[in-house]
């Protein structure tokens, strides 16, 4: 059998590899003179030449889609060898192997699992995981739940397997292999090609892959379009030299330009540039504290936690050097709080601006932070001395395993200052900075072993979750005392841990400063018989320090050659008191630890990692928004009024606090906002509709509500359509009507019953007549007057909806307005007019007077369809979108013992049924074909009624012109819009790729697109001291 291979596995796979196996054998045993394993060679080469003959004679991999309610058979490998006599000599039995695959002619991927398992090198499958693990986090930061996010990463890896693939056998793309209806983005599904985004996506899965190099050629061609992004990125790799020779003043300059446009990382890689400077060879980058205070301020006001810390770290290092005859009269007296004519560490304020950003961090488990407020507390800096306060922060951030934490944790315990003293603690803590690589704490942890102080006792047990969740380990102790307070009462200084061991269980460590293990081992089996659990092993006890020099000579000697002075004094005792064979021993431990202390080095957290965690917003209300102007001027929805006055611009860089700008006379539509700062922002750019004319494809852009089952996050989305008329509802020549409804939320049902007093039956590709558009229509009409009255009962804003009864066409089709008859495939001089696949067609007694062949519709049978406003209404306690509370009326029973009424009874009747839905949108632009936008429109303000300005108040396909909205940023000259058609940026002439011109149009205008959320100012991040100006 095969090293790593199952026993059920092998039956798969067994015969195949039995003659390659036993070919190698006999290619490696009649080599002359080589004295070789023939069995061992014989299995690696019989390996190798399948992987190398399989991946050159199988088909290339393609996408597969998993269709609900459909598999994708694994792809067989049929061998002529298995049922005839085997071939001889390599050239036959290559031949036999290779005509021997399935040669179908849309063939699957080969398997991929058992690839990953059998042939696949361990770097392989690390990158196979970090891909999985990266898509997961991807999925769970748009608000899918784990399950949600891990089948969601499954499904993409698969459709988009010929990008992935050679990722992981290679560590680069293969983009020639992958599918054209897929974009190189490995984050999407989207067909849109050529883009900045598609690019600096992919040189990410390249660098989380280890794939430097090929990450920066991806880097530079997003660059290349000015993609803050990848500049950022970039600039990073030139820092470190990661995939590009180090070259710092490159890094300078890409992060420089990242910054103008916003972006947060970008901001904060500089301001940690200019706090400590930078060197390499003969390239310097001097330290400048005023640079470096201007970019983490602009980094924090966009709510970056790391900017925080290092600003607390640049205020903290001023606040130690100045001296108070560096103060003004008026600062000393500013200072000085009581008089005394002294400013103490606790008034000084450089140390307080430290102390208030560190506990800005602090609060968002940034550990290094609260390790800081630890110092600060601990030595009255900026705050009173609290012992107890220091201990508390030391306590988090100990967590978080910062060896220098551990320790000063550990020195508290020590001596009982701001904690009850516990040796036992204090021990623990120290052997785990000392593990860690920490050179005081392995010479204090090795003076209990010189000292022979004893510290207690330490049980060690595997508990289930279970377990955990009953009795947590801040409780536990209490909880044992609790089963016999007097004779348990030396339980009451135990410390309880968990520690991860495995998927469904924990480890249990209970310190025992009072010793008495036998009993704290009964008394644990009492906890778990009162949970129902029963131990798989007995509890495990170690005793902790003690008379032991050759421990503490090995510890000593760690920390002496790390450099530790008082280690290096008193290592000459013990080599004086201990033997030559102690010595030995020592040495021989000494190096084993030092061994386990380089196999696991402390990791310094990634600039670009740990500048990502964010201070939370909690947003009341959301809307799309889009830069009007460079210097940051968003154009919103005013609706968001009704939910707060505090605004917050999230972009792809960063996110950035933003004031409302007061403009009258604005339609009821606009809402202005100012981003504040020296930034460069990617406008959307603007065209005067009159250039516009029906039938023109245009690209709607904007934030849509999630579905129910999609997560929390807005999804940035577009839809494509057309121009249906160049006038709106009335003839309103503010407004176009597009093709389709997609602004609001809509929802298709089908029914089997119209609501007409006899109920008529719906007909379908089943019923024995073709059904008459005379005798259908009216039926329609009457089902549509009773359903608009029933939802105009249920909320006054579903009056506003856009309720329809038609038909959904599977496939392109021809309507003859002349004999009014439907045709299939017309040819190009009929008089047919062609209606694409996906059109809504409605019986109106006007156009259509046909009912369309129902072979030829969705669902073969007229539907419902329901656009409404994308916005959640309160309904009692809860809080629904509008949609569901149209669904509610249509498919569940009446609520509560009251009889229905006639109408509710018909609806039930008819059996709605939810078909399909489609998200709104929450503000969207109207691109044309040159990425400039010609309409805008959002939710209204006041909520108008059906009846009064139809075009404002039904959010379904009238659009408004951006005419209006130009005239509106005309009151204030200050707003630099443009007109100007978006330059194409230069690409090298050998680029194996050229750019896609409305790919990249595109991807300007989602560049200008942004997240506005608001809330009541409860919760808003606030800005750094100075906020973000410079």
């Amino acid at each position: 059998m095969l090293p790593g291979v199952k026993c059920n596995e092998m039956k798969a796979i067994g015969q195949r590899m039995m003659w390659l196996w036993g070919m190698g054998c006999f290619l490696c045993a009649t080599v002359a003179g080589a004295e070789v394993d023939a069995d061992a060679k014989g299995r690696a080469l019989g390996e190798r030449w399948f992987y190398q003959l399989s991946g050159r004679l199988v088909n290339k991999p393609q996408p597969v889609i998993n269709l609900p309610g459909k598999s994708n058979p694994a792809p067989e490998f049929r061998f002529p060898m298995l049922t005839t006599p085997p071939p001889t000599g390599p050239l036959s039995f290559a031949w036999a192997l290779g005509t021997g695959f399935n040669q179908q002619n849309n063939p699957g991927i080969f398997n991929f699992p058992e690839w990953l398992e059998l042939t696949a090198t361990p770097i392989q499958n690390e990158r196979y995981r970090k891909i999985i693990a990266d898509l997961k986090a991807y999925m769970v930061s748009r608000g899918y739940n784990q399950p949600q996010a891990q089948a969601l990463a499954n499904q993409l890896f698969q459709a988009k397997f010929s990008l992935y693939f050679p990722l992981i056998r290679d560590g680069q793309p293969n983009l020639e292999a992958l599918a054209t209806s897929y974009s190189p983005n490995p984050y999407s599904r989207s067909p849109v090609r050529n883009t900045a985004t598609d690019y600096y996506n992919l040189g990410l899965m390249c660098q989380k892959v280890g794939n430097f190099p090929e990450a920066a050629k991806h880097y530079t061609k997003a660059a290349r379009t000015q993609y803050p992004q990848a500049q950022a990125s970039l600039g990073y790799l030139h820092e470190t030299g990661q995939g590009v020779p180090r070259n710092l003043n490159k890094a300078l300059e890409l992060y420089q330009a990242a910054a103008k446009q916003g972006h947060s990382v970008a901001q904060y890689n500089l301001g940690r540039i200019y706090q400590h400077g930078l060197t390499h060879g003969l390239q310097s980058i001097p330290r400048d504290v005023r640079k470096a205070e201007q970019y983490l301020q602009r980094a924090s006001a966009q709510g970056i936690v790391a900017a925080y810390h290092q600003l607390g770290v640049l205020y903290y290092s001023l606040g130690l050097r100045i001296q108070p005859t560096a103060l003004t009269p008026e600062q000393f007296a500013e200072w000085d709080k009581n008089n005394d004519k002294i400013v103490s560490p606790d008034e000084n304020r450089l140390l307080q601006d430290a102390h208030d950003h560190f506990l800005m961090a602090a609060n968002q488990n940034h550990g290094q932070s609260q390790h800081s407020l630890g110092v600060m507390y601990y030595s009255g800096q900026g705050v009173p001395k609290s012992d107890a306060t220091a201990a508390s922060w030391l306590e988090k951030a100990a967590a978080q395993k910062i060896p220098d934490s551990l320790y000063n944790l550990a020195q508290l315990y020590e001596r009982g200052e701001g904690v009850r003293m516990n040796l036992t603690r204090a021990f623990i803590l120290y052997r785990e900075a000392a593990r860690l690589g920490h050179a005081p704490a392995m010479y204090n942890y090795g003076l209990f072993f010189y000292q022979k102080r004893e510290a207690g006792l330490q049980l060690t047990l595997e508990v289930p979750e279970s377990f955990v969740k009953t009795y947590p380990a801040e409780s536990l102790p209490a909880e044992m005392v609790k089963l016999n307070p007097e004779k348990n009462a030396f339980l009451a200084d135990a410390k309880a841990f968990y520690q991860e061991r495995g998927f469904r269980n924990k480890k249990l460590e209970l310190l025992l400063p009072g010793g008495q293990p036998a009993y704290a081992k009964a008394v644990l089996a009492q906890l778990m018989a009162a949970a129902k659990l029963t131990a798989t092993k007995d509890p495990q006890e170690e005793q902790l320090g003690g008379d032991d020099p050759v421990t503490a000579y090995a510890w000593w000697k760690l920390a002496a050659d790390r450099g530790q002075v008082e280690a290096q004094k008193n290592l000459e005792v013990l080599r004086q008191i201990l033997s030559p064979e102690q010595l030995q021993i020592a040495e021989t431990l000494a190096t084993k630890e030092n061994g386990r202390i380089n196999a696991n080095p402390l990791k310094a957290p990634s600039p670009l990692v740990q500048a990502k965690s964010t201070l939370p917003f909690q947003a009341k209300d959301w809307s799309t928004g889009f830069f009007v102007s460079e210097d940051g001027y968003v154009v919103t929805g005013k609706h968001m009024l009704h939910s707060g006055t505090q605004f917050q611009v999230v972009t792809e860089n960063g996110t950035f606090p933003a004031k409302m700008i007061n403009l009258p006379g604005d339609l009821d539509q606009y809402l202005l906002l100012k981003v504040e700062g020296d930034y460069q922002f990617t406008p959307l750019r603007f065209s005067a509709s009159h250039s516009t004319r029906a039938a023109d494809s245009v690209q709607v852009l904007g934030y849509q509500m999630p579905r129910v089952n999609q997560g929390t996050m807005p999804n940035a989305a577009q839809a494509e359509t057309q121009i249906e008329r160049v006038l709106g509802a009335q003839a309103d020549p503010r407004f176009f009507t597009l093709q389709q409804p997609v602004l609001g939320d809509q929802v298709l049902y089908k029914f089997t019953k119209h609501l007409d007093k006899f109920q008529t039956a719906v007909a379908t590709t089943k019923s024995a007549i073709a059904p008459k558009a005379n005798v259908v229509q009216p039926l329609q009409a009457q089902s549509l007057t009773q359903i608009k009255g029933a939802l105009r009962t249920v909320h006054p804003l579903l009056g506003n909806a856009e309720v329809s009864i038609g038909y959904q066409l599977t496939e392109a089709l021809g309507y003859d307005p002349v004999d009014h008859r439907w045709v299939k495939n017309p040819p190009r001089n009929s008089r047919a007019i062609l209606h694409e696949k996906g059109r809504w067609v409605v019986l109106d007694n006007r156009t259509i007077l046909a009912v369309p062949p129902l072979n030829s519709v969705l669902e073969g049978q007229a539907l419902l369809r329901i656009s409404a406003i994308p916005g959640m209404v309160k309904q009692g306690e809860d809080f629904r979108r509008l949609y569901q509370l149209a669904e509610t009326l249509l498919t569940a029973e009446v609520p509560g013992k009251r009889p229905k009424t006639v109408l509710e009874e018909r609806i039930l009747d008819a059996q709605f049924t939810n078909v399909h839905h489609t998200p709104g949108f929450r503000g969207t632009a109207l691109l044309n074909q040159r990425g400039q936008a010609i309409g805008l429109f959002f939710p209204g303000f006041r909520g108008r009624t059906p009846d009064v300005f139809r075009n404002f108040s039904s959010y379904h396909q009238y659009l408004l012109k951006s005419d209006h909205l130009m005239a509106f940023l005309n009151r204030l000259p200050a707003v630099r819009y443009s007109t100007l058609k978006p330059e194409l940026p230069k690409v090298a002439s050998n680029d194996s790729v050229q750019l896609d011109e409305q790919a990249y149009l595109l991807a300007k205008a989602k560049a200008s697109m942004v997240l506005v959320q608001v809330t009541d100012g409860l919760s808003v991040a606030k800005g750094a001291k100075g906020g973000s100006q410079p």
